[in-house]
């Protein structure tokens, strides 16, 4: 078939911390603080990842963004509510 000896063939990662690093670099390069608080939450994250990501560079990326996103809209909606919540105590103050 032509084209054939052109292709490459992609390995996974060997090495699962190098996942977790591609994970932790794209969530933090989308500027979101990303702590995992102890070592079970962070164990179970990479245990999660490495089971999803199947090694692959891309989907650690991906997963790392995803969880950016998911995080910016947690502290969007929390915001949300707390300025709801001030508009309610002010509306109430007046009566």
């Amino acid at each position: 078939m032509d084209g054939e000896e052109n292709l490459l063939q992609l390995q996974p990662l060997s090495d699962p911390e190098s996942c977790w690093s591609i994970y932790k670099d794209s969530v933090v390069a989308e500027r979101v603080e990303f702590n995992p608080s102890d070592s079970k939450e962070s164990k179970q994250l990479k245990e999660n990842l490495r089971s999803k990501c199947g090694g692959l560079p891309l989907a650690a990326k991906l997963m790392g963004k995803i969880k950016a996103d998911q995080q910016r809209n947690a502290a969007a909606q929390a915001q949300d509510a707390f300025l709801l919540s001030l508009t309610f105590v002010h509306e109430f103050a007046k009566v």
